[in-house]
């Protein structure tokens, strides 16, 4: 079973396997897909698919780590993501041992949670987390003011 099936999906749109591939390329993925499109689908299987292709298994386990300014979104993508099998957290919700462990794939937070504790900074930057995080995704990049 392939990581896209995993999640509950039988095939990528065109659209979503050209910005996964352009992540696994190593650029940056600037995708502006309608709504209801399946943007999350591009992040969400990146943990699995980076596990997958880790050829060693003294590699950490893959983390993304997601930029969301609306609290109402994280909860219901943590929800589905939850749903569909992924290890999910959150910044400010999740206990804080749990996150600091990296025993998340994906980790949500909103950008006043990231940039206004500095614990939640430095958890961040912990060998931990410096070894596992595969990729910072901004999401709902459009309702930010700055």
């Amino acid at each position: 079973m392939n990581c896209i099936q995993k999640l509950g999906y039988t095939k990528l749109k065109p659209e979503q396997m050209n910005v996964i591939i352009s992540f696994l390329s190593d650029r940056d993925v600037f995708a502006v897909l309608p709504t209801g499109f399946g943007k999350t689908l591009c992040y969400a299987c990146l943990p699995l698919v980076f596990d997958k292709l880790s050829r060693t298994k003294e590699v950490n386990p893959s983390i993304v780590l997601v930029l969301t300014p609306l609290n109402v979104i994280i909860r219901d993508q943590a929800e589905n993501l939850k749903a569909r099998g992924l290890k999910v957290g959150m910044l400010g919700v999740d206990k804080e041992n749990e996150l600091a462990a990296g025993m998340f794939q994906i980790v949500f937070s909103s950008p006043e949670i990231l940039f206004m504790s500095r614990r939640w900074r430095v958890m961040l930057t912990s060998e931990t987390y410096s070894s596992c995080i595969r990729a910072l995704i901004i999401d709902e990049a459009h309702t930010c003011k700055q």
